[in-house]
């Protein structure tokens, strides 16, 4: 039975439901909303369970609502640990615009490994200084939707998740704590970001866990019953790995939609020079890995377009050429770029470090011939692709013409949100919220 919690005062239903329900058998049966709430009496932190019509306010009286023009989604992520980042480029939850995306999702908590419950990945900034309810109250003030992230690649590892697909007890134990932050701090929704299934980080074991995955998600679905809570799944871009990991007209009965990682197409330990998010076929590379081919694999399989929302990088990757006169794509490399003089990581630039290059003296290159479309930077033997405002217009389009659910981001922090490349506070965010969510962007990036 699923009760309204609305209609009876909280201690009232504690007390109703430890009395009807005195074994663990007669707990068992309970839904997972239900559990939810005794689970967190038990530990004094009550936690209410509304049931409510999905035609309910939450979502429908949002500034981005489809009666008020709105035709796509924007989904934006906040990666938490960039508050971190020295050189005045901390991104924290005050930094954060949250006016220029229809859903916000926080990047992370993670899966426990013991037990088997959602929980912050870092637990002094997440609860002690309370970002979490910073978080979603900030995003909801100005009329957006507050998602929660679960998973990511580093937490993806190991076999936690592969134990978690196998067990619904232990998929009881991970919906009820996401329920609980749900109702705790504040989200709407949750993304699933485990990468893969059956292919922990790329590691493939057992193509049995793409039919356990879409079953978590349908017992996760049903745990959230009548409500307005999101469900969307992160998915990889290229369409092997999809196929693998992704039961995905199974899933989509019962997630709101897919985010497709349109990126990192290419490692930087390849070899070879090539651009990580391509809109279409590079030279020498296969077919399949570029953003179009990713898009209508999608369609052709069965997805409905409203389902697919594509991701767009602020951020390139990069490689160390062998012969600095060879600056092209598809020329050789000995491994990945020299790291950001902030984002630190080996391959990889935010779009800030990458315009800022710019102006020290980098030098780029753009290639518009036929359907091959591109750009980089290079200095000496460094070189980095990555996505300009052109390069994000062709694929605003590729929504546009396909119909898609929308567009998402990753990442807010690595956008120049302190407009210190002349073109304004983060340019490129701005340019695909005017671009999907209607007006106009004064921003142009060449």
């Amino acid at each position: 039975m699923r009760w309204p919690e609305s209609a009876f005062p909280g201690a009232l239903v504690l007390l109703v439901k430890c009395i009807c329900f005195s074994t663990a058998d007669q707990v068992e049966s309970l839904s997972l909303s239900e559990r939810a709430l005794i689970q967190d009496a038990g530990s004094q932190q009550f936690v209410s369970v509304e049931v409510r019509d999905k035609s309910s306010s939450d979502i429908s009286s949002t500034s981005f609502s489809s009666e008020e023009g709105c035709s796509k989604k924007f989904i934006c992520y906040f990666t938490s640990w960039a508050t971190y980042r020295p050189g005045g480029w901390s991104y924290t939850v005050e930094t954060m615009d949250a006016t220029l995306c229809t859903h916000y999702v926080y990047a992370f908590a993670v899966l426990d490994n013991s037990t088997y419950r959602a929980v912050p990945a870092d637990p002094n900034l997440d609860i002690q200084k309370n970002y979490f309810k910073k978080f979603c109250s900030k995003v909801k003030a100005a009329g957006a939707i507050p998602m929660l992230g679960v998973g990511g690649w580093t937490n993806s590892g190991g076999q936690a998740w592969e134990e978690l697909l196998k067990d619904s007890k232990k998929q009881d134990q991970f919906i009820i704590s996401i329920i609980q932050m749900f109702k705790k701090y504040g989200f709407m929704g949750v993304e699933l970001d485990y990468e893969y299934p059956g292919c922990p980080q790329g590691n493939c074991m057992d193509p049995k866990s793409r039919e356990r995955f879409r079953g978590m998600v349908k017992r996760m679905y049903t745990a959230f019953g009548n409500t307005t809570w999101i469900i969307s799944i992160a998915i990889p871009a290229d369409s092997q790995r999809i196929n693998y990991s992704y039961d995905l007209v199974g899933l989509q009965q019962y997630a709101d939609w897919f985010s497709v990682m349109g990126y990192e197409y290419f490692s930087v330990n390849s070899g070879v020079t090539y651009l990580h998010a391509p809109l279409v076929p590079q030279p020498n590379a296969s077919n399949r890995l570029n953003v179009e081919y990713t898009i209508q694999y999608l369609l052709n399989a069965g997805v409905y377009p409203q389902a697919v929302v594509l991701g767009m990088p602020l951020y390139g990757k990069g490689y160390t050429l062998t012969n600095p006169n060879h600056h092209t794509v598809n020329c050789p490399a000995v491994g990945p770029s020299q790291p950001g003089t902030v984002t630190q990581s080996n391959g990889t630039m935010a779009f800030f470090e990458i315009c800022m290059n710019r102006k020290g003296g980098w030098k780029m290159e753009t290639r518009y011939q036929g359907k091959y479309y591109g750009r980089w930077i290079y200095n000496n033997n460094q070189w980095v692709g990555y996505d300009g405002i052109p390069e994000l217009r062709k694929k605003v389009r590729l929504i546009q013409n396909e119909n898609l659910g929308g567009g998402m981001i990753w990442a807010l922090d690595l956008d120049d949100f302190r407009g210190k490349c002349g073109r304004g506070k983060s340019p490129l965010t701005n340019f695909l919220s005017a671009q999907l969510l209607g007006g106009s962007s004064e921003n142009c990036i060449d």
